[in-house]
């Protein structure tokens, strides 16, 4: 456009100009210049806080069993090179995987006026609570708390089906022998017992509405819903019974 409005006061003969016609042409040309100067550019620090915070909302709302201690998050860097228009709405997360709170990531940013997205490689560090044996202990070892503590390591140590928390642990039985410092897996237990060997327990039975208890000796461990055999201390006969509760069967 410029150059048009230039030449059309151009003479044929003669390479002549109208000096008010030259200074409008400058200032069209300072004026384009101008604009693109003053263009506003998103910017890369804003894109990179909208996402740290997205992360560190996404680590704040898992379970307590999953919770990441002293989390830390990385974020590549937007190129230099890359100019984004600035945006005139609030910007957008897109996450591919909202359950993934730890470990590597792509999330994308994007923008509705005027349009555009980016997507930004993140990883998530930190360290999960798990559950350690203080002492080693024999296979069928019934667990205490003087058995096992909780410790901190790095999220990636982490192994698969890692016990989170000593009350879920303490009372089960140990399926193998651990040595010290074993962190507890959820295959290495099994159920508690309910009802020991030698033990005494409340025998329960039912004459049509009217229950009747008695009190018995176990003659074998057993967990719940297990079948047992027991004494009926009163009689002395030995009977078949099903663990219903702690120190506690039913004979059918």
């Amino acid at each position: 456009m410029p150059y048009l409005l230039l030449a059309r006061f151009f003479h044929d003969d003669c390479l002549f100009f109208r000096p008010n016609v030259w200074m409008a042409v400058l200032l069209l040309f300072s004026s384009g210049t101008a604009l693109a100067q003053t263009q506003s550019f998103q910017s890369a620090e804003q894109i990179h806080q909208k996402l740290l915070n997205y992360l560190k909302q996404k680590v704040a709302k898992q379970e307590a069993h999953q919770q990441l201690y002293e989390p830390e998050f990385e974020l590549r860097a937007l190129s230099e090179t890359l100019k984004l228009p600035a945006c005139q709405t609030e910007l957008q997360i897109h996450d591919r995987n909202p359950d993934a709170y730890a470990g590597r990531m792509t999330l994308g940013v994007s923008c509705d006026s005027p349009k555009w997205q980016v997507y930004i490689p993140a990883n998530v560090n930190g360290k999960i609570n798990v559950v350690m044996t203080r002492r080693a202990v024999l296979k069928n070892t019934a667990l205490t708390a003087e058995d096992l503590q909780e410790v901190l390591i790095p999220y990636r140590q982490e192994p698969a089906q890692s016990v989170h928390s000593i009350t879920t642990a303490i009372g089960m039985r140990t399926k193998r022998a651990l040595g010290a410092q074993t962190i507890l897996k959820i295959r290495d237990l099994q159920p508690p017992y309910w009802v020991f060997k030698q033990q005494k327990v409340t025998i329960i039975t039912h004459f049509g509405a009217v229950e009747v208890r008695t009190s018995g000796t176990a003659l074998e461990n057993g967990v719940k819903e297990q079948q047992v055999e027991i004494i009926n201390n009163q009689s002395q006969k030995t009977l078949k019974g099903i663990v219903i509760a702690p120190n506690t069967v039913y004979i059918p």
